[in-house]
């Protein structure tokens, strides 16, 4: 599956300055997404629009800070951690209501996370919380119940199978929950300060269902007033937020389905007061334009857009095929395709993470080496393949665009199909749906867990919402996963993980352009946290900061 893994440099626009204090003191903050965010359960949220919207809703356990560190929000203090690195021990800030009026109590954080073992659930990134012990035995017996509905009625949708509840998840009081992992994790606590850590009322999400996506209830700084499908969303300050005192603005206006040419023309307008990643000829005017190139900034970002092969779909299946397909592309112009805003890298991990490595192999651009090893791999005729892009962002037209001449040099036809965000994110977690597409990964937290063993560890492959993509699984390299997410070692972990990025090169599951070097920004004083989502800020160096995944806040005086 050949990837163009690009540090990319993101755009950020922010509003005027006598909007800002209406903006951090009251007032009504405006934005535009470009498309709906189709569910608000915080055990749904995929996308960094979903994320952005989710962190107006709820909150997690811990926060990152903005130097890299770890902050209790729901808690009254860090947790306790074992010398073994199996156990934690988590005491909840009392005084915490969720926006319906009750407390938050230990039993809505087991539930909450129970909920990622749960199929039924219908959640996302379940392979962050696999290490809690017991839980896939729970997912098993889930799964086992789902295949017989007539068993499932005879006993009312309750669960019968044991076991009835994730053994690692402990509530000892109404304040303190005791956490077992299987094997020791040193980015469990970071995995809990991503989107998917976010705590729900158990009470309200059994009473709805799967209606909870869209009448969502937290403890965040937000409660969800409208929801008009396709046109906007509406929020306005949560009366029971436990941190009153922090400055924002009143409501939250934000419009739907609205394209990158015309956010960029209500930007202007004053329509908006935000503005992220302008289309590339709006984004040069604003650079050339002195009154507008004050309000813009940029800064390296960990987001990695990708074209991913299905390792289970022919001819994907061949090695052969994935590493000319590798071959076929020409990085150079990919990089022009996007408009020069990225660094090309070799790897799979991005650019801006713990754990980069500069030195690894890639592939050289031949189509002639590609042709001969797709006639060794039996395709001497090349093959056709459909290749799925998305119709709301222009740059993954341009990559596909790319990726269909480059191919057809080496003999290869690619069919383009333009499908909506929402489509491929659906159908790119099932078997047998997508051979190919064009998409991207933003990392939730700075590990190289994050990139490799969320998006190529075998063992995380499921039938629906699986993140791995690719389907690729190598039992050597599940293994090597296995050994990696349990070193307590910090040196021996970074070398395992390494390791795992060379052996996924090697299997052609990614297009290696060579990494040009430089200088990596930071958010510093001139751009500081936005005070509205402050305590979602990413550490500075990841620089993909969770104060609105898709917006940043006005100038810094």
């Amino acid at each position: 599956m050949p990837q163009w893994f690009i540090a990319s440099l993101l755009l950020w626009v922010m509003g005027m300055p006598n909007r800002l204090v209406a903006a951090t003191e009251g007032g009504t903050l405006r934005l535009a997404l470009s498309e709906d965010p189709m569910t608000l359960d915080a055990g749904q949220l995929l996308t960094t629009a979903q994320g952005m919207l989710g962190y107006f809703l709820y909150n997690t356990l811990l926060d990152p800070s903005t130097n890299g560190t770890l902050t209790p929000v729901l808690l009254q203090s860090l947790p306790e951690v074992s010398k073994d690195g199996l156990n934690y021990t988590f005491r909840l800030r009392p005084g915490v209501c969720f926006s319906h009026g009750r407390e938050l109590v230990v039993d809505d954080v087991v539930y909450a996370l129970t909920r990622f073992f749960d199929p039924a659930a219908a959640t996302v990134n379940s392979s962050y919380f696999c290490g809690i012990a017991g839980g896939l035995e729970f997912m098993q017996a889930r799964t086992r119940e789902l295949a017989d509905p007539t068993e499932l009625a005879r006993h009312g949708g309750k669960p019968w199978i044991e076991p009835l509840r994730v053994s690692g998840l402990q509530a000892v009081d109404q304040r303190t929950i005791q956490v077992r992992l299987s094997a020791p994790d040193l980015s469990f606590l970071q995995m809990l300060s991503c989107p998917s850590g976010c705590i729900v009322p158990r009470d309200v999400v059994e009473a709805l269902g799967s209606r909870f996506a869209s009448a969502p209830v937290g403890t965040g700084r937000y409660v969800l007033t409208e929801w008009l499908r396709g046109s906007r969303l509406r929020f306005k300050r949560n009366p029971r937020f436990f941190q009153r005192d922090e400055p924002g603005p009143d409501e939250v206006h934000v419009m739907l389905h609205v394209d990158g040419a015309t956010q960029s023309m209500l930007f202007e307008r004053g329509e908006l007061d935000f503005l992220y990643k302008p289309p590339e000829p709006v984004s040069i005017r604003f650079r050339k334009d002195p009154a507008l190139a004050g309000i813009m900034r940029i800064a390296a970002a960990a987001t990695v857009p990708a074209v991913r092969m299905n390792c289970e779909m022919g001819p994907f299946t061949n090695r052969l095929v994935r590493q000319a397909l590798n071959h076929a592309m020409d990085k150079a112009a990919l990089l022009k395709a996007v408009g020069n805003r990225g660094l090309p890298s070799r790897g799979v991990i991005g650019a801006q993470v713990h754990g980069f490595e500069h030195s690894l192999p890639g592939y050289d651009h031949s189509p002639a080496q590609a042709r001969k090893m797709l006639a060794q791999a039996g395709y001497s005729k090349g093959f056709e393949v459909d290749l799925w892009a998305s119709v709301s962002d222009p740059t993954w037209m341009r990559i596909a665009l790319l990726v269909q001449q480059c191919a057809r040099d080496a003999g290869v036809t690619i069919q383009i199909r333009q499908m909506t965000d929402s489509a491929i994110n659906s159908n790119s977690g099932r078997h047998g749906v997508i051979p190919m597409h064009v998409g991207n990964w933003t990392p939730a937290y700075d590990d190289p867990r994050e990139f490799l063993d969320t998006l190529y560890n075998g063992s995380n492959i499921r039938d629906e919402g699986c993140l791995n993509s690719t389907f690729y699984s190598n039992p050597e390299v599940i293994q090597l996963f296995h050994l990696a997410n349990g070193e307590l070692d910090s040196e021996r972990r970074l070398e395992l993980y390494r390791t795992i990025e060379r052996q996924v090169l090697c299997a052609g599951n990614l297009s290696a352009p060579a990494r040009r070097r430089g200088p990596v920004p930071t958010l510093g004083p001139k751009l500081p946290p936005p005070p509205l989502l402050a305590r979602h800020a990413l550490r500075p160096r990841l620089a993909r900061n969770r104060t609105a995944f898709a917006f940043v806040r006005r100038n810094a005086p």
